[in-house]
């Protein structure tokens, strides 16, 4: 997963984009765990869904994946829009 996130992480900027805050997860705790216990998160902030899309579709991307699934049982990725705070940007 290491390497997948080095790869990943030069794409994001290539795009503009920055990890905003990435971690451990030690557990729930409020709500059920779906898809069992997660155990590393990421905040990724991409200036347009574009960049975003633009990044999944690239090549580069495509052998990230490699690693990525070669490191992970499962990952989620979630894309959300902000709407509380003024914490993009």
């Amino acid at each position: 997963y290491l390497r997948y996130s080095q790869i990943a992480n030069k794409l994001i900027r290539q795009r503009s984009g920055r990890i905003v805050w990435a971690g451990e997860v030690h557990g729930a705790t409020l709500g059920p765990e779906i898809h069992g216990q997660w155990d590393f998160t990421a905040l990724v902030f991409y200036p347009t869904p574009t960049a975003f899309l633009d990044m999944m579709q690239s090549a580069d991307y495509q052998l990230a994946n490699v690693h990525r699934d070669n490191g992970c049982t499962a990952h989620l990725i979630m894309a959300v829009e902000e709407t509380y705070g003024g914490l993009a940007g």
